[in-house]
């Protein structure tokens, strides 16, 4: 069984700052990444649209992330809410997560983040958190993931979206930090 989480201290893991993955790279729509060269731990990231990486506060992208973090966005599609992120491991993890935010030039913006957390028998459990971009790099962007509860690892997939609190968002990006995760 796995629970979702919505804070980093809860995996005390190992964080991936997406490695192999360079600012303006387009990654998709299977991009495969060595998370540990000991274990070949594997993740592959794919998306439902062109995904990209970047860098926080560069090139317009201000996040409540770190300064200079590495990033991975997705676009928005006008009027329909397709993006979403996702992050599969070659093998189960005990836990995993990433902080989310979306870029908004305008002021900052309430939105909900969403995450999927997928077992290995397939079970899905699916959680919604209400959130505001502040549009400061001060690392407070939202955390989500997930955590095995028992002894055993079981968490295989990850999915990140947003969506508006109210109305249309003023917000055509959503991105989310460094992977956080632990093995066992």
């Amino acid at each position: 069984m796995l629970t979702i989480i919505s804070t980093p201290e809860t995996i005390h893991g190992v964080s991936f700052a997406w490695k192999g993955i360079e600012p303006n790279d387009v990654i998709g729509p299977r991009t495969q990444l060595e998370l540990n060269p000991v274990s070949h731990l594997g993740l592959t990231i794919t998306g439902d649209v062109q995904l990209k990486c970047s860098e926080c506060n560069v090139s317009g992208v201000l996040l409540n992330f770190n300064a200079d973090e590495k990033l991975l966005l997705s676009p928005r599609k006008t009027g329909n809410w397709v993006g979403i992120i996702a992050l599969e491991f070659s093998a189960p993890v005990f836990s995993a997560g990433a902080r989310i935010g979306v870029v908004s030039k305008n002021s900052p913006r309430p939105f909900r983040g969403i995450i999927r957390a997928i077992e290995t028998n397939g079970k899905e459990h699916i959680q919604s958190f209400r959130t505001q971009s502040t549009n400061t790099p001060d690392n407070s962007a939202l955390f989500l993931g997930a955590t095995s509860t028992g002894a055993t690892a079981r968490l295989k997939k990850l999915e990140f979206d947003v969506e508006p609190v109210i109305g249309e968002p003023s917000f055509k990006l959503f991105a989310i930090g460094s992977l956080i995760y632990k093995t066992a």
